[in-house]
């Protein structure tokens, strides 16, 4: 379906429908900013990804996204389906590359402090000393 709307609007030249990909850090590395356009998500890991490699997000307001893309700090959020708003944040953005920056490195230490593997194992850590010691009382 996306491939016959690339074709329907010639823009073959300028999108890329991928599919699954096993290099997605090379991918996240050679574009400028992150969108997102479902109209559902839970708590999407390409968000993450896309964060700790430092890129700007453009997201629906939709599930946990509003957790990590913190509006007008590390991105742009907008009401899913609002094909305008999504134009205009990623104009925004690749218009003023010091905007990107600067989201891009909210969001990686964001990431870093929210979501890195120390604190996801001290978190761990915490929770299992929080249940074993709340069975022994």
């Amino acid at each position: 379906m996306l491939e016959m709307w690339v074709a329907d609007l010639d823009l073959g030249n300028h999108v890329i429908v991928t599919g699954s990909r096993s290099d997605v850090p090379d991918l996240l590395n050679a574009i400028d900013v992150f969108g997102l356009t479902s109209r559902n998500e839970a708590s999407p890991v390409s968000i993450m990804e896309a964060m700790s490699m430092e890129l700007p997000v453009v997201a629906p307001d939709v599930g946990s996204i509003s957790e990590s893309v913190l509006h007008e700090k590390t991105g742009f959020l907008f009401q899913a389906g609002e094909a305008e708003n999504i134009a205009e944040y990623w104009l925004r953005l690749i218009n003023d590359p010091q905007l990107s920056r600067r989201f891009g490195t909210a969001g990686r230490e964001l990431i870093e402090k929210n979501s890195s593997l120390n604190v996801m194992v001290s978190g761990y850590e915490q929770l299992i000393k929080e249940v074993y010691c709340g069975k022994l009382e």
